[in-house]
């Protein structure tokens, strides 16, 4: 009888120390993927930034030549646009309201620079407002809606954003009337 509690024991204790190697693995493994998409997210921030900025700074640039007013409209936009994605990407997660405010906050600055060629349209529920994301997870489709699709249709169009909770998920549709990814400018 001995020899078979013995036996138990032994093979619990081997169980159990496998359970935990093979646990202990997957929770690195686990560790390791997060800090790899963290690493990219880093890394999608960084190539948002510098494109944006420059064509801003640049249209403050130019404006100030031609019509003081609107510069510095455009300027009092884009440092509120600053302080809003400066916050973002100190945070490794955010709200659905702070990413909506940087969208609107970069949809008003594109809309000063394209005129009556950008209109846009921000729908949300605002009880979907302290739902968590990534930060800037909403900016990069915006920006790609105008990019490749309003920004070479001669008389622009509309970027449309909305939100809403469907079965417990987040569902943020960006949608514009652009001539789309690939398509030859008017």
């Amino acid at each position: 009888a001995r020899v078979d509690i013995g036996s138990s024991v032994a093979l619990s204790l081997l169980m159990t120390v496998l359970f935990q190697v093979g646990f202990s693995a997957k929770a690195r493994q686990a560790l390791a993927e997060r800090r790899a998409a963290e690493a990219q997210l880093r890394l999608l921030q960084g190539q948002i930034e510098p494109h944006f900025l420059f064509n801003t700074l640049a249209t403050v640039q130019a404006l100030m030549d031609t019509d003081v007013a609107r510069a510095r409209r455009m300027l009092a936009s884009f440092t509120d646009y600053l302080r809003s994605s400066l916050g973002a990407l100190r945070r490794s997660e955010a709200t659905l309201g702070d990413e909506l405010d940087l969208v609107d906050a970069y949809l008003n600055l594109m809309q000063m620079r394209m005129e009556d060629r950008l209109h846009y349209e921000i729908r949300a529920d605002i009880a979907l407002r302290e739902a968590s994301l990534p930060p800037l997870a909403l900016q990069p489709l915006v920006e790609n809606a105008i990019h490749h699709g309003l920004e070479p249709k001669r008389e622009g169009g509309t970027v449309r954003v909305n939100v809403r909770a469907d079965a417990g998920c987040l569902v943020v549709d960006v949608v514009d009337d652009g001539l789309g990814l690939g398509a030859p400018p008017d």
